[in-house]
């Protein structure tokens, strides 16, 4: 729209620039238009609430604490020792919670530890007491002593044993 050495004092060719190339892209004209139109009032009045925000946020401290204010020596003087004694009790505490998380963190880590520990020591005794066992047994019973855990679990019974009327070929074979 405009030649590239054309200077841009007011940032109109950026804009209109961002018109177009939304309208290219597929987004509405209208909308591209008005967003072109209110993007610098947009920036201005973003400004002023945050701004006016900083602002309430201190008046509110200010009232909230004239007291302690006026006793610290009142004015700037007295605003800045009460948000330095603040900041200092604010510190105090979060070092304090900190210290209790930590201090929880350890005795936590501490029974873990302690259970891992107990259940390390369980294990060897239990380990040790299979080793005696096989190193007393026979060959028979050492080949089994892998399958030592397959001994406690039951059968259960099939869907074909269960059944009375069931005969199967290989009982016919052996009576």
């Amino acid at each position: 729209m405009y030649p590239n050495g054309c200077p841009d004092p007011y940032g109109k060719k950026a804009s209109y620039d961002y018109a177009l190339r939304a309208v290219a892209h597929g987004l509405s004209p209208k909308w591209a238009v008005i967003n072109m139109k209110l993007k610098a009032p947009m920036h201005i009045l973003s400004s002023l609430l945050v701004i006016m925000g900083i602002f309430f946020l201190i008046f509110g401290y200010h009232v909230q604490n004239r007291d302690r204010m006026a006793s610290n020596g009142g004015g700037l003087r007295g605003f800045f020792r009460v948000l330095s004694e603040d900041i200092h009790a604010y510190r105090k505490r979060l070092a304090k919670k900190r210290r209790e998380a930590k201090s929880a963190a350890q005795e936590a880590r501490a029974t873990r530890e302690h259970k891992k520990s107990d259940r390390k020591k369980r294990k060897k005794k239990k380990s040790s007491k299979r080793s005696r066992r096989s190193k007393s047994s026979s060959r028979r019973s050492k080949s089994r002593s892998s399958g030592d855990r397959d001994r406690d679990i039951e059968l259960a019974p099939t869907g074909s044993s269960e059944l009375g009327n069931y005969d199967s070929p290989v009982s016919s074979m052996l009576s």
